[in-house]
This record gives C-alpha cells, sequence and structure tokens, in this order.
C-alpha cells in the first residue's frame, strides 16, 4: 500500500472518528444524560463544528482560536476551557474570552447572557469566523449555527442564508444533522 493510500485511509478512520463523536452528541444529548451537564453537551457541540467546519485560508501555525464573546456562567466557561489545546486538524485550539482578539475562527455567545447588542459584534465580524449561539434572536442578527433545547435534548440549526455569503464552510455531514 503506497503513502498517498494510507494517507487516505488514515485521514477516512480521523474523519468517520470524528463524525462518529459528533452523532453520540446528536442523538444522545438528553439534558442531564449521561452524566452530562448542559455546559459540557454545549462545548461538544462547539469542538464537533469545529472539526467540520473548513475555514478559509488556515494557517497550520496559528491556533484555531475559540472567542468567548461574553461572560459565561463557570460552569460552561471551565467546559469550554477543557477544550483548549484540542486537536483539530493540524491546529490546536485556543480559548479566550474577554475582549474580542484581533484574529479569531470561532465566535460563541451563550444564552443566558446575550444581548441585543451583541448584534453589533455580530455584523462587525467578517466572513471568515464561525458564529455559534444559543438565543432566539441570533439568526436575525446574522448568526450561522444557534443551538437550542428541544424536548431535553441540545439539537442545533443552521442559517443556511448566512452561510452562503461566508467564507466559511460546513461539513454536509453536519448540515444533514441540522433542525430545519
Amino acid at each position: 500500500m503506497g503513502c498517498v493510500d494510507l494517507r487516505h485511509k488514515l485521514h477516512r478512520v480521523v474523519w468517520q472518528g470524528s463524525l462518529a463523536i459528533f452523532l453520540v452528541f446528536a442523538c444522545l444529548t438528553d439534558v442531564g444524560a449521561e452524566g452530562l451537564s448542559i455546559a459540557q453537551i454545549k462545548a461538544a457541540y462547539v469542538y464537533n463544528f469545529c472539526q467540520l467546519t473548513t475555514f478559509p485560508e488556515p494557517t497550520q501555525l496559528q491556533p484555531l482560536t475559540v472567542w468567548i464573546a461574553q461572560e459565561p456562567t463557570e460552569e460552561l466557561m471551565a467546559a469550554l476551557m477543557a477544550l483548549q489545546g484540542r486537536q483539530v486538524g493540524s491546529r490546536r485550539i485556543e480559548v479566550v474570552s474577554g475582549p474580542r482578539p484581533s484574529r479569531l475562527d470561532v465566535a460563541y455567545w451563550d444564552s443566558e447572557n446575550w444581548q441585543k447588542s451583541s448584534c453589533q459584534h455580530i455584523h462587525e465580524l467578517n466572513d471568515t469566523v464561525l458564529t455559534i449561539g444559543c438565543s432566539n434572536g441570533f439568526f436575525e442578527c446574522g448568526g450561522m449555527i444557534q443551538l437550542m433545547q428541544v424536548d431535553h435534548a441540545i439539537r442545533f440549526r443552521v442559517n443556511s442564508a448566512t452561510l452562503e455569503h461566508s467564507r466559511v464552510h460546513l461539513s454536509s455531514r453536519l448540515l444533514k444533522h441540522a433542525i430545519h
């Protein structure tokens, strides 16, 4: 077996493993099930969205920066900080909070702290940033992915209109699990 074949098979195994992790969370995210908190489930979704998103012009030397756009609860902050250093392709996740960093890949807003003034922050971000939020008003402000609680489970929906005008591309495997 040649190097190219081996690399292709390894890539497929890693990809299927990432998808399998995502599907577990997509199907088994009953709040409180399996001992997972809502914060841990949200953090798992953020990680899987990072795994299944193609960002424009990725630089292998730069981390994949996840900005927590508002002050989260302590539990959510701990769950998101657990992503720190996790590998996504050839990049490692760097979780930051506080003022918006000069370079970022993902911006996350949580519903408990959502404010309509956050719409301005979403509009200020360029088309290379994946925006994830949990508020009903998030889509109206141009957010890309909205996490929501449906029948005691966390699910997500995707703002197709915003994504069409973006340079961020979500995997079709991810899109088929979104609520329409």
